[in-house]
């Protein structure tokens, strides 16, 4: 069982999986086990796995799956066991996705995978250190950096969301004022989750709130995340 850090690595130069097919689960109180199952162009179970490695990021309590496959069939899912509350599905700058397990629980994880049918099995058992920080979640945007408090300048705004035509929007706000919005782009929208990374320096210091998301279509209010920084 691996704590923090590379959980497995597989380099697999040719498979028939080209998509997701589904996301399974079963929890036992000492093991919850994930199964990622693999599917053909024509939706039939994979018999090789792409290429896969899994890291168990602790500082954001993530257990992530990357996928050498680019289609998906899911795309979230809450789950609520005693370890984790809820998957995603999220397509990388380079097209290939990934899956990431936030964990509502300290856990350690260890990880597999199998031929005919192709899958990607994570299992996961309560222990190690605890968890220090945690994403910022929100219904269009999942923000992964930063994590609420402190910040270095420039700020690395990264994560994963579905804004409408892929556009995220941020802004820096300090006693009402807005400093510095601006745009940038996700990978992804339509189909499944996308990344998206920038950086970015307000000019400002002290305590801040940074927003990340959307302008409603509607009434353009804004539909996103907010965060507490405090910039030096």
């Amino acid at each position: 069982m691996v704590e923090t850090g590379q959980v497995l690595d597989i380099d697999q130069p040719t498979s028939d999986a080209e998509s997701i097919g589904l996301i399974g689960w079963e929890a036992d109180p000492g093991c919850e086990r994930f199964t990622i199952e693999l599917v053909t162009a024509e939706g039939a179970p994979a018999t090789t796995p792409p290429s896969v490695t899994v890291e168990l990021i602790r500082d954001l309590g993530i257990l992530r799956v990357n996928l050498g496959l680019k289609r998906t069939a899911v795309t979230d899912q809450l789950v609520e066991t005693a370890l984790v509350g809820r998957y995603f599905v999220a397509r990388k700058i380079d097209q290939n996705l990934f899956v990431d397990l936030h964990l509502s629980s300290p856990a350690v994880a260890r990880a597999s995978v199998s031929s005919g049918p192709g899958t990607v099995v994570v299992e996961l058992e309560p222990g190690g250190s605890a968890l220090t920080g945690s994403p910022t979640l929100g219904d269009l945007v999942v923000l992964t950096s930063p994590l609420p408090g402190v910040s270095a300048v420039p700020v690395l705004i990264e994560g994963y969301g579905r804004p409408f035509e892929a556009t995220v929007v941020y802004w820096f706000a300090q006693d009402s004022t807005i400093f510095l919005q601006d745009t940038t782009t996700s990978s992804d929208y339509s189909e499944t989750w996308g990344s998206f990374s920038t950086t970015a320096d307000p000019g400002i210091s002290g305590e801040v709130q940074l927003f990340v998301g959307q302008l409603s279509a509607e009434d353009g209010s804004p539909r996103g995340v907010t965060v507490d920084l405090v910039l030096p």
